[in-house]
């Protein structure tokens, strides 16, 4: 409820669609909720007010979404001040042997006779967790942020309070943002699950269907194991439920895309008691009614990640994923969604350190001064029509990456060793020019520091693309890249990567980035002034081995590479401003079948203009189009 002398307008600036402001009348208005499952979790608003005199006020808070089927109890561990929001019961600090907290809150703010003690003492406390930079993983960033650590024995916590006659899942959540290994073994009676802390925002370990003792007490163990030095506790989770609920649907489903083919899933599994064989059932479709290209896989017990291949690029894929016993059904997660892309760029910043294979693009330059790096090519060898510049220097190369001696990391080994490298808090800046206006964009950020001629710290990057902000700490990294998603380019098909430290990071070393692009629906073709529309050509147009257009940027002329395969002689060549005009054309005959070169004489082009399409089209046909930009 807004209360004051002067009529605000309020505009609630939301994360999700399932939350509307609404005037109930005069200066009194209300927050709508309406959420389903693909909400469960946490939404951060900003509510602003302005007034007719241009004064503003802003409130921001969270809004907290439950899950109807439990009652949860949320508790975050970490260093002293690191505060989260409601629901989480902060017990913050270095922990004990005998440590209590008791009298735990709920996710309604209502006290239950829940207690957590840590049996064992720990060895202290990291601020050093992986952020998902928008509050998108399974829990808040600032949960994700910090945690318990140990490096010593088994640890065990104990969890009292608790109804005999009820049931319990125990989840837990670990997160430390490097490469090492940080897995952990969670263990209570002949229950287990295990956990990578590494790089993790979205994956739980659950412990389900727990019966607690008469007491009213479960016990868990806590191990390091595969290797691990040290690990990691943020945040446990107590989730309560009946009984009668037979199976418990999953949460937690994220969706990622790995190439132009493959998209991997991860879920929390919340059930115990599911079908061995076929107890989760996976679907996915190309619509979010899952009615189009429907295609469900069955998924044995306990299964909580999945790759899903030959996948079709440039296409947006839904997924939602279920449990089973029997014949009896869970209801469904959240939904999640994402896209495999029609063409991927890759780039490898390297000055001395030996070239990285095809089909990475090679700096082979010293980040020292401002420069262009033109027409790279994208994963098939072929000319994308993009464009890298450095805006804002880096320091130099940095030759100490990791190398997993086998090109087993998420991008080769040299592409790993080299890196360019700041100073805490330096700012570096890419732009990025001759994206396609009509497509949306996903860059990814990768960096790596080993201690082959280094030494361990926090050299956490913090990469930022209009606005949206997404870390990585390079120590030890050989398996994450950062994506920032959803991008579109700016009105001069350009978009501006900005590359920085934390406070707390040391240096930043930053190895290089991946472009992918894809259609996604959202961006309307260009509508030309015949009414004609003008629409992205088919992955086999723009991305064929012959079809390519070039230089990018271009001075006074453009070279067409044109694989004639519609047995057309005639072509015609249009080049339009930004506007939709028509500012040059030319006919094109005799054209052969197969491999044809066409000259386009821009020289006549208007000075001061920037951005251009390129449209080759016979009978009406789109055949090639391309977002050109004039020096």
């Amino acid at each position: 409820r807004w209360g004051g002398r002067r009529k605000p307008g309020l505009v609630p600036l939301v994360a999700r669609g399932f939350i509307a402001l609404q005037n109930v009348s005069g200066n009194n208005y209300r927050i709508t909720l309406n959420p389903t499952t693909d909400n469960i979790g946490w939404h951060s608003l900003t509510l602003k007010a302005t007034d007719s005199k241009g004064a503003v006020v802003t409130q921001n808070f969270v809004v907290s979404v439950a899950d109807k089927n439990t009652r949860s109890v949320y508790v975050k561990f970490g260093p002293a001040g690191r505060l989260a929001p409601a629901p989480f019961n902060n017990w913050l600090g270095s922990r004990a042997a005998g440590n209590v907290i008791s009298s735990l809150r709920d996710e309604n703010n209502v006290v239950t006779p829940y207690s957590v003690t840590t049996v064992n003492a720990w060895s202290g406390t990291s601020n050093l967790g992986h952020l998902s930079g928008n509050n998108g993983g399974v829990v808040p960033d600032s949960v994700l942020q910090g945690g318990l650590i140990d490096n010593g024995v088994a640890k065990q916590i104990r969890v009292g309070g608790l109804n005999p006659a009820l049931r319990y899942n125990l989840v837990f959540v670990g997160s430390q943002n490097e490469g090492l290994n940080a897995q952990t073994r969670y263990n209570t009676g002949t229950l287990n699950d295990t956990l990578n802390a590494r790089y993790n925002t979205n994956v739980t370990a659950n412990l389900n269907g727990v019966v607690p003792n008469a007491s009213g007490q479960v016990t868990v163990t806590l191990t390091r194991i595969g290797g691990s030095l040290v690990s990691y506790l943020n945040a446990l989770i107590i989730e309560e439920y009946q009984p009668s609920i037979t199976v418990l649907n999953p949460l937690n489903l994220y969706a990622e895309a790995v190439d132009r083919t493959r998209i991997n899933l991860t879920w929390s599994d919340r059930s115990s008691n599911e079908s061995a064989a076929n107890g989760y059932e996976l679907t996915r479709a190309t619509d979010s009614l899952f009615t189009q290209n429907v295609v469900t896989v069955n998924l044995p017990a306990n299964s909580s990640a999945y790759q899903a291949t030959g996948l079709a690029p440039n296409t947006g894929y839904w997924f939602r994923v279920r449990a089973r016993n029997g014949a009896t059904f869970s209801d469904v997660s959240n939904r999640a969604k994402a896209f495999t892309p029609a063409s991927t760029v890759f780039v490898n910043f390297n000055a001395n350190v030996t070239n990285a294979p095809f089909p990475w693009n090679n700096t082979i330059a010293q980040p020292t001064s401002p420069t262009t790096f033109p027409n790279l090519q994208n994963y098939a060898g072929n000319n994308s029509g993009v464009n890298l510049r450095i805006e804002q220097i880096f320091n130099g190369e940095f030759n100490a990456g990791m190398s997993t001696g086998n090109n087993s990391g998420v991008v080769p080994d040299v592409v790993l060793q080299a890196n360019y490298w700041q100073d805490k808090t330096q700012i570096s800046q890419l732009r990025i020019s001759g994206l396609n206006q009509t497509r949306k964009y996903r860059v990814g950020f990768f960096g790596s520091a080993g201690p082959n001629g280094w030494v361990k710290g926090n050299y956490t990057g913090k990469y930022t693309i209009n606005g949206r902000t997404v870390y990585l700490n390079a120590w030890s990294n050989t398996t994450k890249i950062a994506y920032i998603d959803n991008i579109a380019a700016d009105e001069n098909g350009e978009m501006l990567l900005t590359f920085s430290t934390t406070a707390e990071a040391a240096y930043g070393f930053h190895a290089g980035v991946t472009i992918d692009d894809y259609n996604d629906g959202t961006i309307p073709p260009v509508v030309l002034p015949n009414d004609q529309v003008l629409e992205a050509p088919s992955e086999g147009d723009l991305y064929g081995l012959k079809n390519r257009m070039y230089p990018n940027p271009f001075a006074s002329a453009i070279t067409v590479d044109y694989n004639n395969t519609t047995g057309n002689s005639k072509v015609s060549a249009m080049i339009y401003d930004i506007t939709g005009r028509i500012v040059y054309r030319q006919e094109f005959s005799n054209l052969v079948s197969g491999f044809n070169q066409l000259r386009l004489k821009t020289g006549s082009l208007k000075a001061g203009s920037k951005a251009f399409m390129v449209v080759i089209s016979a009978n009406g046909k789109i055949l090639m189009s391309n977002k050109m930009i004039k020096e």
